[in-house]
């Protein structure tokens, strides 16, 4: 009878040590199941998104590259500044060509030659960009429009912003050499000087 009470008592033990071993056992897998699929699904997301960002940059890259094709073929100077006023990489031929210099990685100050009351204006203005309280568009009349640091030459200076999340986050500058075209009207404006003076003659 006592052994039979003794050998009942340790079964029932060794059943519910047993069933307590295979719920943990079983509990751990569960969590481990969950963990690893809720973490492939995060994963996965991850993976999509880190294609889309590539994706985006790749159609920005790719964007950037026509119009840099498109401003060289026409000749024209095409730099990038951030808001510290660096020149990213990604400058024209021309822009080298027009400001006689390697833009890239130097201060857009240095290459328009500023003077120290310009590159204190020029500073006011790229902060107040940078700032977007003042539109763009406003703030264009004030940004210099032309470059004639070099003799002889005649260059047109336009900016136009890039945005990110709505607000600036570079600035594009480009220069148009008209110094050609500036000649032309010259000549033209003295030969149509000459007329004049011919025809009081007559």
């Amino acid at each position: 009878s006592d052994a039979i009470e003794k050998t009942s008592f340790l079964i029932s033990i060794l059943f519910s040590l047993s069933l307590l071993i295979c719920s943990s056992f079983l509990l751990i897998y569960l969590n481990y199941y969950f963990n690893t699929k809720r973490q492939n699904i995060i994963n996965e997301k991850i993976k999509v998104l880190l294609e889309d960002t590539q994706k985006k940059n790749n159609q920005l890259d790719s964007q950037r590259k026509d119009l840099k094709n498109l401003l060289e073929n026409l000749g024209q100077g095409f730099m990038i500044f951030n808001e510290e006023g660096l020149i990213q990489d990604g400058a024209t031929l021309a822009s080298k060509n027009i400001f006689q210099c390697e833009p890239e990685g130097k201060s857009i100050d240095e290459v328009l030659r500023f003077n120290e009351e310009e590159k204190d204006t020029f500073k006011k203005w790229r902060q107040n960009v940078w700032k977007g309280v003042i539109s763009f568009k406003d703030l264009l009349p004030l940004a210099p429009s032309h470059f004639n640091k070099i003799e002889k030459q005649i260059i047109q200076l336009e900016f136009r912003p890039i945005y990110e999340n709505k607000r600036v986050n570079k600035v594009i500058c480009v220069a148009s050499d008209k110094t050609k075209e500036a000649g032309l009207l010259k000549k033209i404006e003295v030969d149509r000087e000459d007329v004049q003076f011919i025809k009081l003659c007559l």
